[in-house]
């Protein structure tokens, strides 16, 4: 056996030592897979609930704003997707805030 396959072969074998970062909450949580969770649907209820939900779910999937607005309609449900499909028809939306204004004018803001 070529000295090079032996010394390749002894290597793979050998256990290599693992480097052990420092542990925090920050380092724990990016080393550690993100359970999945379903993005929250909209149906025309509770639009400021809805609305919150939606943000944590960008923050924690960290989900880039130009996203927003498709990931957030692409879950709309009855009314909700019926309202969506009519608005879009004659109206563009400049970003996420001027999205959610025009959501809480159909459906209103007040969840309580």
């Amino acid at each position: 056996m070529s000295l090079l396959r032996t010394r390749v072969l002894t290597s793979l074998k050998r256990p290599r030592p693992r480097s052990h970062p420092k542990h925090d909450k920050k380092t724990t949580l990016l080393t550690q897979a993100m359970p999945k969770m379903q993005f929250p649907k909209f149906d025309g209820h509770n639009p400021k609930i809805w609305k919150d939900n939606c943000k944590s779910y960008f923050e924690l999937y960290q989900l880039p704003e130009g996203m927003w607005i498709t990931m957030a309609h692409l879950h709309f449900e009855g009314n909700a997707t019926k309202w969506y499909q009519a608005y879009k028809q004659n109206h563009t939306f400049r970003d996420w805030d001027h999205f959610c204004s025009a959501v809480e004018e159909e459906f209103g803001s007040d969840d309580f």
